[in-house]
């Protein structure tokens, strides 16, 4: 948030892209800025450069590149599916497969998967295929999810 605070957009980021910083696993750090773009009042830096099976369905649907809070928000969804459930969201053996289901498919939480109706509903509001209803970076850290405690966990 302190980036999108300042008008930075990551636009690339993926699993590979956060490592720890502690060995105790305690901080982490966002790394390889190399396409951030900035964004301020609604206008952003254009780049195409992007990871397909992370990128925003607005971004393969018009090319539109520009630096966006809303791209970040999308792959924050997608790496959290990942490490929740061990595979991408949307998937494919091709290119244009991947595309298509990024475009076309909504998001599925796996029916054997025993995660909380608020990590699914949060994660499905990252993944919201229209970038205006996509959740805010703001509405994310207060998100009942993400204010849950040990002991809301254990229930």
């Amino acid at each position: 948030m302190v980036c999108h605070d300042s008008g930075v957009i990551h636009r690339d980021l993926k699993l590979e892209n956060v490592l720890f910083s502690t060995t105790a696993h305690r901080k982490v750090k966002v790394v390889d800025f190399g396409i951030a773009g900035m964004c301020k009042g609604g206008q952003g830096e254009n780049n195409d450069a992007m990871t397909l099976r992370y990128a925003t369905p607005e971004m393969l649907k018009s090319n539109n590149s520009k630096a966006n809070p809303a791209q970040d928000v999308w792959t924050i969804g997608i790496m959290l599916y990942a490490m929740l459930f061990s595979c991408m969201p949307f998937d494919g053996t091709t290119k244009d497969q991947i595309k298509d289901s990024i475009m076309k498919q909504p998001v599925k939480i796996p029916k054997y998967a025993p995660v909380t109706n608020e990590v699914a509903q949060f994660i499905s509001m990252c993944l919201e295929k229209d970038p205006s209803k996509r959740i805010r970076c703001k509405d994310m850290i207060v998100h009942p999810w993400m204010m849950m405690t040990d002991d809301d966990l254990e229930d």
